[in-house]
Order: structure tokens, then sequence, then C-alpha cells
């Protein structure tokens, strides 16, 4: 199956990077677009692909679209990729999908709802013990939504809440800290609790 998988997914990329090549589309400039909404249907319309591998090309197909500004074709694929996701039931895949695409309806407004997934992908986190990243991503996302919702003051319960995990459990100059503590001093600042910001920092040194 593994091997299968592999075969699968190179010759997913071997034919995307086939059809960037000009001498294989009549001359013609291949957008990004065209490639992603060409791999899209191949990747749905074939029987070649297990779920963990259509889940793991369609997030990054989703991604793609995202960084194109489509937010539309975001919220589709991953919603796309959470299905094929729970099928095959890998558990960090499922997260991960879980979280694309409730970062997905971040960018189409539509934050309750997102919100409402976050908090369920929390629990489950937590009831779960996964590694530290995983969770404190998850409350930085939580946090963010809260902001979003106009309510910072709970924003900022959980970002110090993954503050701590990260300082607790990663090294004091660790790339995903170093940006919580960027998130955690804006929110600080946003509730008036400058005075705390030194004590924030002081530890990283």
């Amino acid at each position: 199956q593994e091997a299968r998988r592999a075969n699968a997914t190179a010759d997913f990329m071997a034919r995307g990077f086939e059809k960037a090549n000009p001498s294989q589309s009549d001359g013609r400039p291949v957008l990004a677009r065209d490639l992603l909404v060409e791999g899209e249907q191949r990747l749905y319309d074939s029987a070649d692909f297990d779920p963990s591998t259509r889940a793991s090309l369609g997030l990054a197909m989703a991604r793609a679209y995202a960084g194109l500004g489509d937010h539309d074709a975001y919220l589709r694929l991953t919603e796309k990729a959470r299905e094929a996701a729970r099928a095959s039931g890998v558990f960090k895949l499922q997260i991960e999908a879980t979280h694309q695409y409730a970062a997905a309806l971040v960018r189409k407004d539509r934050n309750l709802e997102a919100l409402v997934i976050f908090q369920q992908q929390m629990a489950l986190l937590e009831l779960s013990d996964a590694d530290t990243p995983l969770r404190a991503r998850n409350l930085r996302a939580i946090a963010a939504v809260m902001v979003n919702l106009n309510r910072s003051a709970e924003g900022l319960e959980h970002i110090e809440r993954a503050y701590q995990l990260l300082l607790r459990r990663t090294e004091p100059l660790d790339s995903e800290l170093l940006s919580c503590v960027e998130t955690y001093l804006w929110l600080l600042r946003a509730n008036q609790r400058q005075t705390e910001a030194l004590a924030i920092t002081t530890p990283l040194y």
C-alpha cells in the first residue's frame, strides 16, 4: 500500500510538471490555476489514490489556492480533504485537514463556525495528549478568531495558554515560540496590559 501511495503521488506530480512544459501545451503559457483545476479533477476522478494520499495532495492544492487568494477554492478543497482524511483513519492527517478547513472558514469571514471547529479540535487534542506544537497552534488559531470577533480578552487567555505550553516544551529561540510571543505582546497591548510585556520577553534571553 505504501508503494502504491508513493507511485500515485509521484505520477500525480509528474503529470503536473508535464502540463507546465510549453511543448505539451502548444506553446501557450500554463497558469498555476490551470494546473490546480486539472489536478483537482484528476485527484478526485481517479481511483488510483487512497484516502490518505487524496487528503494530503488535496491539502497541498488547497494551500496553493489560498496563496493565490482564491478563498472559495481553498474552502472547497479543504472540505474535500477533511472528508478524505476521515476516511483514512490517520489521526494527524485528520487534525491537519480540520485545521485547514477551519482556517478556510476564517478566510470567508465565517468566524463563529471556525471557532466551534477549533474548540472541538482543542478538546480532541487534549484528550489524545497530542504533541505540544499541535495544541499550541490550535490555541493560537482560537485566539486569532477571538480577535476577529472583537473578543480580544478571551483571545489573550488562549494565546497565554499557547505561550505557557511552548515555553515549557521548546527551546527559548524556537520559531513557534517567538511567533507566539509576538501575538501575545500584541494582545497584551490591545488589552492595556503593557507592563506585563517585560515578564513575557525576559525568559527568552
